[in-house]
């Protein structure tokens, strides 16, 4: 394959997970990863974890652009090739042409799956909110709820992972890879926390995964505060966060459990004025180089 690619991005589009940094922290666990450099756009590229025979882009859970670095996939040993494509949302108009130019790379659609975005504008959280969210936030409001951004992330990790504990999961980053991001893209990590009378009841972590999107990670509430659903207000405290910060969505993530569809987190999402914007996997079998 040869030429000029059709994808018009004539600018870095300054996705997280593309980053050379990000790559080589995640590709010392993958011995045969590779990160390819684009000819066209200085200090750009993608990288591409090799895991069971297969290149990866960008890794598992998040997703990466592909930007004119097809003529380089010859560098490459032959072996299939994976990659997502963001929520197709936050690729605005240029989305069309972003799948022209996979299927021009030699890529086939796989499957999709939905992540759930709110789109910011001048409007407050609460006029997308269903009417129980709404009850919810004015609740915590009397409740004097409290919003705060902070870099003392620890124990807003350990109150997450005993979330998570509670439903019967864990959280997929170690706090060793956390601190890793905080270290290396400090001006693209957020934690924060929302308290009641001093004591911590929710938190979320936050990254800016493009320019105007930021993907809440984690989030959840101390295990025993569910009657104050504390996550609504914090959903709130994030939208008008983002609005301050210039941000235009806030990717809410994906809504599934072992790749099935969890209707109550559907509904979850929703209810707070998420839309679904669709995750596109593809592959470039071997003898498309």
């Amino acid at each position: 394959m040869s030429g000029q690619s059709p994808y018009p991005f004539q600018q870095n589009p300054n996705c997280l997970f593309e980053t050379p940094d990000f790559f080589a922290h995640h590709a010392n666990n993958f011995p045969g990863s590779v990160y390819l450099h684009s000819p066209v756009q200085e200090n750009w590229g993608c990288g591409f974890l090799l895991i069971n025979q297969r290149f990866i882009n960008p890794g598992r859970g998040s997703f990466g652009i592909l930007s004119d670095c097809h003529n380089e996939f010859s560098k490459l040993p032959p072996f299939p090739i994976e990659t997502t494509t963001p929520p197709l949302t936050l690729l605005q108009d240029q989305a069309t042409a972003y799948l022209d130019y996979l299927h021009y790379a030699g890529f086939q659609f796989m499957e999709s799956e939905p992540s759930y975005l709110i789109k910011v504008n001048s409007q407050p959280a609460v006029a997308f909110f269903d009417r129980g969210n709404r009850k919810r936030f004015q609740k915590a409001q009397r409740l004097g709820f409290d919003f705060f951004r902070t870099s003392q992330w620890h124990s807003l990790y350990d109150l997450l992972q005993e979330n998570r504990k509670q439903k019967g999961a864990t959280l997929s980053l170690s706090k060793e890879e956390i601190q890793f991001m905080m270290n290396t893209f400090s001006n693209r990590c957020q934690w924060y926390s929302v308290q009641q009378d001093s004591r911590t009841i929710a938190a979320a972590f936050v990254l800016q995964t493009l320019d105007a999107v930021w993907q809440v990670v984690y989030w959840g509430h101390l295990p025993g505060t569910e009657e104050w659903s504390p996550v609504t207000y914090l959903a709130a405290a994030l939208y008008e966060e983002a609005q301050n910060e210039g941000i235009k969505f806030l990717d809410l993530g994906t809504a599934s459990l072992e790749g099935k569809p969890n209707e109550g987190l559907i509904r979850f999402k929703r209810n707070l004025g998420a839309e679904p914007s669709l995750k596109m996997h593809f592959i470039r079998p071997p003898q498309a180089i």
